[in-house]
């Protein structure tokens, strides 16, 4: 049975473009200082606690996500129907190296939001490795990038690490694997 994005967690809906912007939308209609990467950072990070406190009053706000529920069912792993790139990004990747790791893993997780599951593999490679590559962070070698989108304090904030991309690739390539099986094995219907 699907997850109510009323249920989710901060976290869930940050790494979810449709859920993320009924959020900011909805943040926008509330509070004049509104500012979802400010979210981003209180969540992920070590911003300003202050978003999480305006977080739970737009959690109160009936009709959040309105059709979302129904347009694009937030499924569990393996659940029959529909599933999409974003589910890859929602456990963390076992190894972040710096504190803006987090924060460009959700910004690419809504990247993929739309994008059907199981990926061809090339794809979902390619698709990563640009959108480090828009923040010109090398997937070779073993360099740190500050971005300042990313930066929420603490000793490497808004730092991405090139090691940081190139075992999370493999992470989401795994994971990309296990969807294709379930697809394969017919428990999956739909994904290709």
């Amino acid at each position: 049975m699907p997850v109510p994005y009323e249920k989710l967690t901060v976290k869930d809906i940050l790494y979810h473009q449709a859920a993320y912007d009924c959020f900011d939308d909805c943040g926008r209609q509330l509070f004049d200082g509104w500012d979802i990467i400010g979210l981003e950072k209180a969540a992920l990070g070590c911003g300003d606690n202050h978003y999480l406190y305006m977080a739970e009053q737009i959690r109160n706000n009936p009709g959040l996500f309105n059709d979302l529920n129904e347009r694009m069912p937030f499924l569990k792993f393996a659940e029959a129907g529909q599933h999409y790139g974003y589910e890859l990004f929602l456990s963390d990747p076992g190894f972040w190296g710096s504190r803006g790791a987090p924060l460009f893993w959700a910004f690419a997780a809504r990247r993929f939001t739309y994008d059907k599951l199981p990926m061809d593999e090339r794809y979902l490679q390619k698709k990563y490795l640009d959108i480090a590559a828009e923040f010109h962070i090398p997937s070779d070698g073993d360099e740190y990038v500050y971005i300042e989108r990313f930066a929420a304090g603490g000793m490497s904030s808004g730092v991405v690490g090139s090691r940081f991309i190139r075992e999370s690739i493999n992470t989401l390539m795994s994971r990309n694997r296990k969807y294709r099986t379930f697809s394969n094995e017919g428990r999956h219907h739909d994904a290709t």
